[in-house]
């Protein structure tokens, strides 16, 4: 009898440990691990995350992750910080290691390209804007101010055609970095905290859209002075926030390769 019962034995005790596995994997949340990965990995290698953290306590993990938050401020929020230092405080470092591992393994195919496309972005914007938008800033309120005879000397200069073309390759290339951008979102989330970037962008990119339509009535003859406001407005605003996301864009580059 018991050696009929053997095989069956041996069975539960493998469908058990297997259970157990499975429920050990499922502490470590695959938003969470990815948060770490990202987070965690910019200036080193998790791999001294794993080598240091088995011998400290959960305070002194804790004191770790605060100092690593004041050495690139902004990086990681308060929340963020809240979930890492609830995933590092684990008894089980070596599951969460192996969690770490499966998932850039299963990553692996696409993470270059994620860590590409931010950085491509944010150097074409930033060319974009200081080779095309500050001249069409300028051109435009030349033209606005010589319109109501304000500032007679107001630097650059205004030929309707030269503006009508580099206004249409100005906006194309802003919708474009739009479309960029969304492709980003759609590879990496918002995992390197580009969300208010991101909301700039698709801002600038409307703007641009109406301020760009206003602009080609205009330049058919079949504009009016609403038009005019409207085409001037969207587009003088548009390249404000266009430029502070220039700005941030540079840093959030920064923060990738630095």
């Amino acid at each position: 009898m018991k050696r009929a019962l053997a095989p069956l034995a041996i069975a539960i005790a493998l469908c058990l440990s297997a259970a157990a596995a499975v429920g050990a994997e499922a502490t470590f949340k695959d938003g969470d691990v990815q948060l770490f990965r990202v987070k965690c990995g910019l200036c080193h290698g998790l791999e001294e995350t794993f080598d240091e953290f088995p011998g400290l306590s959960r305070d002194e993990r804790a004191a770790v992750i605060e100092d690593m938050r004041g050495r690139k401020p902004g990086w990681i929020s308060e929340s963020e910080s809240a979930v890492i230092t609830s995933l590092l405080s684990t008894d089980d470092l070596a599951g969460l290691a192996a969690a770490v591992e499966r998932e850039t393994s299963a990553e692996a195919p696409v993470e270059g390209w994620t860590r590409f496309l931010p950085i491509a972005h944010g150097v074409a914007m930033a060319a974009v804007f200081f080779a095309l938008g500050i001249a069409m800033a300028l051109s435009g309120l030349k033209r606005l101010f010589d319109k109501k005879k304000l500032l007679p000397r107001f630097p650059g200069s205004f030929v309707w055609r030269r503006h009508v073309l580099k206004g249409k390759i100005y906006v194309a290339c802003a919708l474009a970095g739009l479309g960029v951008g969304l492709s980003i979102w759609a590879l990496d989330g918002f995992a390197i905290g580009a969300a208010p970037h991101f909301i700039v962008g698709c801002a600038v990119g409307a703007l641009f859209a109406i301020g760009g339509l206003a602009g080609m009535r205009l330049a058919a003859g079949k504009g009016t002075l609403a038009m005019r406001r409207l085409h001037a407005s969207c587009n003088l605003t548009a390249t404000a926030l266009f430029a502070a996301n220039v700005a941030s864009g540079l840093f959030l580059v920064y923060a990738l390769v630095g």
